[in-house]
């Protein structure tokens, strides 16, 4: 599965929240209602890893015909966050985080009890360290170019949950993050250990 091509209203905030980011290394998001194409909201809360959605934002995702798409920055060029698939669960139809570098994840919940289950945050927690050294362990000294192996953890616990049918997730992924086939299979054969014990 590839990531679903943009709106042009879509390419229009992903562009605004990477050129904020240049100019300020804040998290910036910006949320969009799927149903009319109208931006809802463009936020930072000058933080590099948090921007919260606002009250209004929680009102709205209530709505029975509710289709937010939540697009924000990830500063840190790692994958979907256990705060982003707890925003999946409960606000968001979809996801998408953007990095400077072009890589952008996508996600999308199917299953909320079980990811809901699966983030909660002592079981992610221990998936985080799983993923880590699933990854260390298949590596043995295979050197990472752009990244350390627990860089990918998120990647694995992400690759998991797809592989268990909880959530539709890819990956577009950019110049700096991009992995070599032999660390994506070091990272694919960790999510496989991983979604058995999920």
């Amino acid at each position: 599965m590839a990531i679903r091509q943009l709106s042009s209203k879509e390419i229009e905030i992903r562009d605004s929240i990477l050129d904020l980011s240049k100019t300020r290394e804040w998290e910036f998001s910006g949320i969009l209602n799927a149903r009319n194409e109208i931006l809802i909201e463009l936020k930072t809360e000058m933080l590099p890893q948090r921007c919260e959605p606002s009250a209004d934002v929680h009102i709205l995702a209530n709505q029975p015909d509710s289709h937010l798409i939540l697009h924000h920055n990830h500063l840190t060029k790692e994958s979907l966050s256990s705060a982003d698939w707890n925003g999946a669960c409960y606000l968001f139809k979809e996801i998408f985080a953007h990095c400077d570098d072009g890589t952008t994840y996508y996600g999308k919940v199917k299953d909320k009890l079980q990811v809901l289950k699966n983030i909660e945050q002592f079981t992610y927690q221990q998936h985080l360290l799983s993923a880590g050294n699933l990854i260390l362990n298949n590596s043995q000294k295979l050197y990472f170019f752009n990244a350390t192996p627990i860089d990918y953890a998120k990647e694995t616990i992400n690759n998991a949950m797809k592989i268990k049918g909880y959530i539709e997730y890819d990956v577009d992924w950019g110049a700096f993050c991009r992995p070599c086939k032999t660390v994506m299979a070091i990272i694919n054969g960790a999510a496989n250990d991983l979604a058995a014990r999920l």
